[in-house]
């Protein structure tokens, strides 16, 4: 890792991380940053999952992707959530 000299003079580094997700895992991911933030529930565009889902993840982290029953996310946002993905993402449909 390089670190390089901020416009604050502040020496940082750079800092990527990847996430494989599946289908089950981004649509959970956009259905619980729906539940947490009162998004509508409109069509959206994929920029709009994508950011829906890596500002959720950034927010809860890693545990976020297996959320369990304690999460308060209902059977028909979750089923949005999976209507959006698949609309998307024609790979992860079946």
């Amino acid at each position: 890792m390089k670190a390089t000299l901020s416009k604050d003079a502040e020496y940082r580094a750079e800092l990527r991380v990847t996430y494989r997700l599946d289908k089950d895992q981004i649509a959970n991911l956009l259905a619980l940053h729906t539940v947490t933030y009162g998004d509508d529930m409109d069509e959206i565009s994929e920029k709009e999952v994508m950011y829906r889902v890596k500002s959720q993840l950034l927010y809860s982290g890693k545990d976020a992707l297996d959320f369990g029953s304690d999460t308060e996310v209902d059977a028909s946002t979750l089923r949005w959530a999976q209507e959006q993905v698949g609309k998307y993402w024609k790979e992860v449909r079946k």
